[in-house]
């Protein structure tokens, strides 16, 4: 139903590694130059002659130079205790120490050093740092200020950013010059939650610095994180600009770039990063984040002559490629499988689905404890889960938008704010919130085109809040027309649209996305409003982040609500609205004109309407018509025949919801109807590549016919050239379903225990057919096609059947369901006025027929 979210990058944090610290960097072997005189005590070597610390001390360096370490060690070790003011020794065993990896010796050693008077120490080292893109940086520094910054650096490695944040503000408070110690307090802060501080951190750093391009790329994710894409993109571009060759830099402004819709420049960042660090697996996995989004033409453009990638038929096909380069380089790299296995799905490469599920399997229950972000639960509705497994797989992403939308809060120094009290409805009418990035040309919006303007004036007092800046089409004014009150607050973040939620004082806020692409569930972890649902765009639960989820007793009955975070409201009929009876008025087919059997520029544009003679089904010179344009065979006169000749069976949603169990079982369909063929869309093209591939394995080349996506304002008359509808298993047609019912193509379905496959079950029912086209196997579903085809009298008896049930059923009459989701909101409202606890809502119909 929704649109399936966006990628998820991964982003690359970067640190300099402190390499050297030493008042001229170099080890020298001698006494060296003494800083200060000291007095002549009894039992001391007079001054001018070796003390016992000065022997052992240039014993121990005659051990380190030779290699023995330990023993070196040791020795120094011997001279700090019989002098522990003995500066070089100090200093030798701090670098000792740090090749060696002793922390905690180290950690001693550098708070031994800061105790010593400065007269005793060089008034200056040279740190040492190598950078991200290999290199190396030399700043000439207070030495104390080099003291507290490797004392930081030793605090980071031992696990203490509270200490290191000290030692590094400690060393900027000596030299505030040093940039080094600036980002790393920077990153010590956004360790510790401080993002703000850690900004203000960050720009200090540059001021004193203009070029150190690795705080520009931790700026950079620190805006990432807050969806501030624009100043991500100017910081990480800074960073490449500043080094040329740090590869981290440009697999973040990948993702940058992706945010910001600029796919070309972001695949081109991308392909640098891979260049720049052959070897990095989240290189290659940015790479394929960025091809999944992105057009074929800027594909080939961007990857031309990219040694494995430039050959490729499309951007989907280079995605799968740079997730299974990544896998090569990482084979545990839970990101990437997870990634494949979806593009493999997208494009219909079944070729070891079955193996490479047990493994999903596992990443999708368990990769979030080895620190994967959850799989996003809307791709799950096309994998074989059970409705408890989906439950777990919802909650587990909720549990992450709670925790990163409190750490947004956090990062933006914000207080995180508890749910606002339900206000009394004082007019009567109850203010619903509609939040969407579907507010234009989307599926959901086509849906309810007709519902904004009915809401007008009832029980329900409508905003719509929009979370896209608008596409300019005719559905987005008109929703802007149509609806009450419409706000965009697709330039604000999470916190602030909250905030301005809040301020709406709505009774009920409504999401239609859920974990579809462009939802922002975080907004719902913040409880922006007295009563949270989830309507529509998001067919399952939302693990916890809302209410209520909105809809009817076949598609979520009560007994199947232990699948189910949320309390349900349970419409009457179908919970699943649509406008088609305003957008395609009757069938639009029933008059056309043409010209040598072609269709001109004016057919359709007679607009039929009912008028009492619902029961009709489009004329066979129609059907045949649509049929030679898209090349089918026509259909027969009469019944037909037995063996399916003129027959189209038909499934015009997308192809990834079709597995492979369920391709051969229409196979099998094909075979026992052998004049019968298949209509599938080209949707998505990819996918055509690799089916084809099964059919000429099968010996089924020329049973199934591909077209193209069809035209907007024309689709629904195309479909009626269809004869039986094939539903998908698991994961239902939803507005595809919708649309061939309304053309009147019965669409045979096989209902399953979560709500994504009962949809086609609930249209169904809600039309009175339900008898006739619900399965409870895939033996059962696979029987009745081919009895429907095979029997085609029985077959004209359903159409005709759907055809009248189309103009009196309640499932095509939008204000007949805007009445009843108005008492529906009604009765949440009232219910969470007299209690402290949801319930179940159950809505009556009051109505027994159209309007």
């Amino acid at each position: 139903m929704g649109r399936q979210r966006g990628a998820r990058f991964y982003l690359v944090f970067v640190l300099l590694v402190a390499l050297v610290c030493c008042c001229d960097g170099k080890l020298k072997r001698g006494r060296g130059k003494k800083h200060q005189s000291r007095k002549v005590e009894a039992g001391v070597q007079s001054e001018g002659q070796p003390s016992a610390a000065d022997e052992l001390f240039d014993d121990g360096l005659r051990s380190l130079q030779q290699g023995r370490m330990e023993e070196g060690a040791v020795k120094l070790e011997r001279a700090a205790e019989q002098d522990p003011s003995h500066s070089k020794t100090i200093q030798v065993l701090s670098q000792v120490y740090r090749q060696t990896g002793k922390y905690e010796k180290l950690r001693t050693v550098y708070k031994r050093l800061l105790q010593l008077d400065d007269a005793l120490l060089p008034p200056t080292q040279v740190v040492e740092t190598s950078t991200s893109a290999g290199g190396k940086r030399k700043s000439t520094v207070k030495y104390k200020a080099g003291v507290y910054f490797n004392l930081g650096c030793v605090e980071q490695e031992l696990g203490d950013d509270v200490q290191a944040r000290q030692a590094f503000m400690a060393s900027i408070k000596v030299d505030k010059t040093f940039a080094d110690s600036y980002f790393r307090l920077g990153t010590t802060e956004l360790s510790l939650g401080y993002a703000n501080e850690a900004l203000d951190t960050f720009e200090k750093g540059v001021k004193h610095d203009p070029t150190f391009a690795e705080i520009y790329v931790n700026m950079g994710n620190v805006y990432l994180e807050r969806k501030e894409q624009e100043k991500a993109a100017d910081a990480l571009k800074k960073a490449v600009k500043y080094s040329p060759k740090m590869g981290e830099a440009y697999i973040n402004l990948a993702s940058a770039l992706t945010g910001l819709d600029r796919e070309k420049e972001a695949v081109r960042a991308a392909r640098k990063g891979t260049e720049l660090r052959p070897h990095m697996p989240e290189a290659f996995y940015n790479l394929g984040q960025s091809l999944e989004l992105a057009s074929d033409s800027t594909f080939k453009s961007a990857l031309k002559g990219m040694n494995g990638f430039s050959h490729l038929p499309s951007s989907q096909f280079a995605a799968l490629a740079a997730y299974t380069k990544a896998l090569q380089l990482r084979p545990s790299y839970d990101e990437a499988f997870s990634s494949a296995f979806y593009i493999k799905d997208r494009i219909s490469d079944w070729s070891t689905r079955e193996d490479d599920f047990t493994r999903m399997k596992d990443i999708i229950f368990n990769g979030w404890k080895r620190g994967m972000k959850p799989v996003n639960p809307f791709r799950c509705f096309q994998y074989p889960l059970s409705i408890k497994e989906l439950k777990v797989v919802s909650e587990a992403a909720a549990r992450d938008e709670t925790t990163k939308a409190e750490r947004a809060a956090s990062l933006l120094g914000q207080k995180w704010a508890q749910r606002p009290a339900l206000s009394q409805i004082d007019s009567g009418r109850v203010r619903v919130g509609y939040l969407s990035a579907d507010f234009g040309a989307f599926t959901v919006a086509s849906l309810m085109q007709g519902v904004y303007g009915k809401q007008r004036g009832t029980t329900v007092e409508l905003y719509c809040l929009s979370l896209n800046g608008g596409d300019g089409s005719a559905w987005r004014m008109r929703i802007e027309q149509d609806c009450e009150h419409f706000i965009d607050v697709s330039n604000d973040d999470d916190e602030n649209i909250a905030r301005r939620i809040r301020a709406l004082n709505l009774h009920i806020l409504i999401d239609l996305n859920g974990h579809s692409k462009g939802g922002r569930p975080a907004i719902f972890a913040r409880k922006p409003a007295p009563i949270l649902m989830n309507f529509l765009g998001y067919p399952s639960t939302l693990g916890g982040l809302v209410d209520y989820l909105v809809g009817d007793r076949v598609a979520t009955p009560t007994d199947l609500a232990h699948g189910y975070s949320e309390k349900l409201v349970l419409l009457p009929h179908s919970y699943f609205v649509n406008s088609h009876r305003e957008l395609y008025p009757a069938s639009r087919s029933m008059r056309m004109h043409t010209d040598g059997g072609r269709m001109t520029d004016d057919f359709l544009k007679g607009v039929d309407t009912f008028d009492g003679d619902a029961a009709r089904v489009p004329p066979l010179e129609v059907i045949n018509q649509y049929r030679l344009q898209y090349g089918f065979p026509p259909r027969l006169e009469g019944n037909g025949s037995s063996d399916g000749e003129g027959i189209i069976f038909a499934n015009l949603g997308q192809l990834y919801k079709v597995d492979n169990k369920l391709f051969y079982t229409w196979l099998d369909i094909l075979r026992a109807v052998p004049k019968a063929v298949l209509w599938l869309l080209r949707f998505p093209k990819d996918a055509v590549i690799n089916i084809e591939k099964v059919l000429k394995k099968e010996g089924m080349t020329g049973r199934v016919v591909f077209t193209d996506f069809l035209p907007v304002e024309d689709h629904i008359s195309i479909k009626q050239m269809a004869d039986i509808g094939l539903d998908t298993v698991g994961f239902n047609g939803h507005t595809t379903g919708a649309d061939p019912l309304w053309a009147g193509v019965p669409m045979l379905t096989v209902p399953e225990e979560k709500m994504a496959s009962r949809v086609g079950c609930s249209q169904a029912m809600a039309l009175n057919i339900g008898e006739d086209t619900i399965t409870h196997s895939i033996e059962e579903y696979k029987q009745r096609a081919v009895r429907l085809a095979t029997n085609v009298e029985e077959l004209r008896q359903l159409q005709h059947k759907l055809a009248t049930s189309r103009a009196v059923s309640p499932f095509f009459d939008t204000s007949r369901w805007v009445k009843s989701f108005g008492r529906a909101m009604r009765m949440s409202a009232d219910v969470a006025s007299a209690s402290t606890r949801f319930m179940h809502i159950v809505v009556a119909d009051s109505e027994r027929g159209p309007e």
